[in-house]
């Protein structure tokens, strides 16, 4: 699987959100920023190397746990030409998940245990930015 096919398959299963607003950063033409409506907090940051994506979402705090991600079939330790993730908690402000995804370690985003994930994290990130 190419990293243009893996980036994609992302953004295809994210389109499927109301109002979801994909932007390629300014500053770096690797980087796709992803918000929702007006909003100012970006929702996911993606940025894009020649074998792999990196994708960081950001939710409320506390909303999610680790085990939430482990549903979705995807290891939860990132190691170097594999697929994995991070979960970051920071209390002050918002926690995040980092995924990394690489062609040569492939994964189907049409996963239901997925999709399920990707809907209860944009709840928590249209709660983060108080977005109704």
């Amino acid at each position: 699987m190419t990293v243009e096919k893996i980036l994609n398959d992302f953004l295809g299963c994210i389109n499927k959100f109301d109002r979801v607003v994909i932007k390629p950063s300014s500053k770096n033409p690797n980087r796709r920023n992803v918000y929702v409506g007006t909003a100012k907090k970006r929702w996911i940051q993606i940025d894009i190397s020649e074998t792999n994506i990196n994708i960081c979402m950001d939710h409320d705090h506390g909303d999610l746990t680790v085990n939430d991600i482990l549903l979705t079939g995807v290891p939860n330790e990132r190691s170097k030409g594999k697929s994995g993730f991070d979960f970051k908690v920071d209390s002050k402000n918002f926690d995040a998940v980092h995924f990394t995804f690489y062609e040569s370690d492939p994964f189907d985003f049409d996963r239901k245990e997925f999709l399920d994930f990707l809907e209860k994290h944009y709840r928590s990130y249209l709660k983060l930015v108080k977005f109704r």
